[in-house]
C-alpha cells in the first residue's frame, strides 16, 4: 500500500526481514546482497552496477567498468552515484538491497547509496538491522521512506500461539511474555515441537549463541560493557544509567536503540528484550 520510494525494514537479526522481502517482491525484483566487503564503496558501487549491466545498450560503456574506473580514481561517493543511477535508467523491476548494515559501515558507501536514491527513480527495498543515517524523521514525515520496525514484524500473542499451535498442537500461555514477538525464537519453539523446554530455561543454548554471534558480537567493546550494566538493572532510569555508564550514555543508546537492544520510553525508562537480558 505505500507509496514512498523506499521501504525500509529495519529490526535485529531473526525478525524474518529477509524473508518478508522475498515474498513482498515476489520473482522480478533485483535482489542483491550486501557483504561485509561492501563497506569499500569501490566494491559496493560495482557490485550494485552488475545488477544494472543488461540494461545498458550494446556499444556503451559496461556500467561495472565505468563505475570501477571512476572508483579507482578516488572520486568521491557521490561522483560514483551518477553513473550508477544512469545504468539503472530503464530498469522497472524493484531493488532489493539485502542486509544493508553492512554497507551502513561505511560513511563513504552510507553516501554513494543516498545519493543514488536521490538520482535513481528506482522502487527500493531495504532490509537492515540499523537504521541509514540518510533516513531522517523529514524523509518519514514527506513521505520518501516507509520504516517497518521491530513492533510491526514481531508477531502478536494472537499470532504466536497460532504458529505454535500449528506446529505442536498446543499454545503455550508464558511463551509470548518471555520472547516478546521475536520471531526467531518462535520459530525454534515451532521447530523443537515443544514449549516446555524453552519456556522453563528461556532458550537452548542454540539460541543464545544466536544472540551472542549476530547481536551482542557486532558492536564495540564499549556497548557490550555497558549492555551488561543496563543488564543488571541500569535501565530503571535514564539517571541511572547515566550514572553507571556517564559522558557517553548518549553514544551507547544510539548504537543499542539502533540494533534493536533497547527501546527509549517517553517515561524516561530504557526497555530490554527480556531474552537479551
Amino acid at each position: 500500500e505505500p507509496e514512498a520510494p523506499i521501504i525500509l525494514l529495519c529490526a535485529p537479526a531473526g525478525y524474518g526481514k529477509t524473508t518478508l522481502a522475498r515474498e513482498w517482491v515476489g520473482a522480478d525484483a533485483l535482489w542483491y546482497s550486501v557483504r561485509p566487503a561492501d563497506s569499500d564503496v569501490a566494491a559496493f558501487a560495482a557490485g550494485l552496477a552488475e545488477l544494472f549491466a543488461d540494461a545498458v545498450s550494446t556499444g556503451e560503456l559496461d556500467p561495472v567498468e565505468r563505475v570501477r574506473s571512476l572508483a579507482v580514481r578516488g572520486l568521491p561517493a557521490k561522483s560514483l552515484a551518477r553513473p550508477l543511477a544512469d545504468a539503472a535508467v530503464g530498469t522497472e523491476a524493484v531493488l532489493v538491497v539485502d542486509d544493508y548494515h553492512y554497507a551502513a559501515e561505511s560513511a563513504e558507501a552510507e553516501s554513494l547509496f543516498h545519493e543514488f536514491t536521490l538520482r535513481s527513480r528506482l522502487r527500493i527495498v531495504l532490509t537492515s538491522r540499523v537504521r541509514p543515517s540518510w533516513v531522517t524523521a523529514r524523509s518519514r514525515v514527506y513521505g520518501d521512506v516507509v520504516l517497518v520496525g521491530p513492533e510491526q514484524l514481531a508477531f502478536t500473542e494472537e499470532e504466536t500461539k497460532s504458529a505454535l499451535k500449528l506446529a505442536t498442537g498446543s499454545t503455550d500461555s508464558e511463551l509470548f511474555s518471555v520472547v516478546g514477538g521475536w520471531p526467531a525464537v518462535i520459530g525454534l519453539a515451532a521447530v523443537q515441537g515443544s514449549t516446555s523446554e524453552l519456556t522453563r530455561t528461556l532458550a537452548p543454548r542454540a539460541l543464545y549463541e544466536f544472540f551472542a554471534e549476530e547481536l551482542f558480537g557486532s558492536v564495540e567493546p564499549l556497548v557490550q560493557r555497558s549492555m551488561l550494566q543496563l543488564a543488571a538493572a541500569g535501565d530503571s532510569s535514564i539517571e541511572i544509567a547515566r550514572d553507571l555508564i556517564g559522558a557517553s550514555l548518549d553514544d551507547v543508546l544510539q548504537s543499542a536503540t539502533a540494533r534493536g537492544f533497547l527501546t527509549h520510553e517517553p517515561n524516561g525508562t530504557l526497555v530490554m528484550h527480556p531474552l537479551l537480558r
